[in-house]
């Protein structure tokens, strides 16, 4: 890992002078991945006046005037061919990782400084060294100074949920926690499964060896997580909703993803509202964990708070923070409580967040561009064409948490 944050405490800062200079930027993370791989990665340098404690005090200054040394940066670019060709000879890949980048760069810098990067490791000279770069999705969204961002998305990789991979990492918790009590579960209830428990026995078995992970068949997920969460109350149509589909649109993000988090967080929350109120409302019948309690209002808006403040906490996104404790807690006007708002309400409803907020040094010198983006990029809301008129759509997944 070529971002040791665990041990350096080293930040990007007081660079004011070389910030908008891209090659002076690309050759800091030549810099910085050569005094990683020396430092860390076993190779012995033969420049050893070059290594620089991050550290240290004066860290910047010598990290500036080696990069501004011609002669240096060029034996720090050499060495790196050696190191190539000594993996090559081998047969060998050194994969270098690049991991919270946002604890080493500041976010207002994220445009100057991790967009070089991402050039550099798109057009990476050593092809025995292979860069791997985890972004924070929300910031990656907001770098501008990429001309052809789009071209990346082919080597570029999503970490978020299917539907699948969400409900089978919930059934290995099953598995693993009560095996024996869920199968007994099922065959009381086989008649009522179009796969039966023998079935699911074998298809938790590779070549004789027994796991606990369903492999992504809808056709074997989805009967067991619609028997274990049973039918939803009938709606006003008439319909009644399969626990597959109505529990996966339930936390769903703007752009129709889903994480981890706020699934757990809903599990959570839907078996203490089971435990409190099964007595007197009865929605259980033959299920494991009543649908309607997974979906309910309350339920619903408890189970995204964790989520929420890990999104707000991160540097970057204090707005965020801002504009959703502000509809939460009735802070804009009631209008704005909707879950579409034409581009011009959706403005009024963004100058009034920023309003509320004036006196913040995060908040008051934003634009209303960047306001968009942040919402966007993190998912809460996602703008869509209708015609010729743009239309803001809030994410379902945080629809009761703001009160509509």
């Amino acid at each position: 890992n070529i971002t040791n944050f665990e041990d350096e405490t080293f930040e990007f800062l007081g660079f004011d002078k070389y910030i908008k200079d891209e090659l002076f930027i690309k050759k800091f993370w030549v810099f910085y991945i050569w005094s990683a791989i020396c430092g860390r990665g076993g190779f012995k340098t033969k420049y050893e006046d070059y290594c620089i404690d991050l550290n240290g005090i004066n860290s910047k200054n010598k990290i500036i005037d080696l990069i501004n040394d011609d002669e240096k940066i060029s034996n720090i670019d050499d060495e790196l061919m050696v190191i190539n060709g000594q993996y090559k000879s081998l047969d060998e890949r050194l994969i270098v990782t690049f991991d919270r980048l946002d604890n080493i760069v500041k976010p207002y810098l994220w445009d100057d400084v991790i967009s070089p990067l991402v050039k550099l490791c798109m057009r990476f000279p050593w092809g025995n060294i292979f860069p791997k770069l985890f972004l924070r999705r929300d910031l990656y969204e907001r770098l501008g100074n990429l001309t052809n961002k789009n071209s990346f998305n082919t080597r570029a990789i999503g970490l978020e949920w299917t539907q699948n991979e969400m409900f089978s990492y919930f059934m290995k918790i099953i598995f693993t926690s009560c095996k024996a009590d869920f199968f007994e579960f099922l065959e009381e209830h086989s008649e009522k499964l179009s796969v039966k428990p023998n079935q699911i026995i074998k298809k938790l078995k590779t070549k004789g060896v027994e796991h606990n992970q369903l492999p992504l068949d809808t056709s074997l997920i989805q009967p067991i997580i619609n028997l274990f969460f049973g039918s939803s109350k009938t709606k006003k149509s008439g319909k009644v909703s399969v626990a597959y589909e109505d529990l996966y649109r339930n936390i769903q993000s703007a752009d129709k993803t889903v994480n981890l988090r706020p699934f757990l967080d809903l599990i959570t929350n839907a078996i203490a509202a089971q435990s409190e109120q099964e007595y007197e409302k009865g929605f259980r019948k033959d299920s494991i964990l009543a649908l309607a309690y997974c979906t309910s209002k309350q339920v619903r808006k408890n189970a995204v708070i964790r989520y929420l403040q890990d999104l707000w906490n991160e540097q970057g996104n204090e707005f965020v923070k801002c504009f959703c404790l502000d509809l939460s807690n009735n802070k804009v006007h009631s209008s704005y409580k909707k879950n579409m708002l034409y581009e011009n309400v959706f403005e009024k409803l963004l100058l009034e967040v920023k309003a509320n907020h004036r006196d913040s040094d995060a908040i008051k010198n934003i634009s209303m561009e960047e306001m968009k983006q942040i919402l966007i990029a993190n998912k809460i809301i996602t703008p869509y064409m209708v015609g010729n008129k743009t239309r803001y759509g809030f994410a379902y997944l945080y629809t009761n948490y703001f009160g509509f």
